[in-house]
């Protein structure tokens, strides 16, 4: 999310809940951080997969 757009979001939910800007958009951050990081483990479960059925197919291996 574009951080012009994401300062808008906090903005609306400080506003929208009395809260913070800041605080809110603390917690946007870590959020995203949250997702970077879930993303990056999917992905490296992805390439572990992919080296797992190279590596049993050239065992003579099918399957996982």
């Amino acid at each position: 999310m574009r951080e012009g757009a994401l300062l808008s979001a906090a903005h609306r939910i400080a506003v929208d809940d009395r809260q913070d800007v800041a605080a809110v958009m603390g917690w946007a951050e870590s959020v995203g951080r949250a997702e970077a990081a879930a993303s990056a483990s999917v992905a490296q479960l992805g390439e572990q997969d992919a080296v797992d059925a190279t590596l049993a197919l050239h065992a003579g291996r099918a399957g996982p």
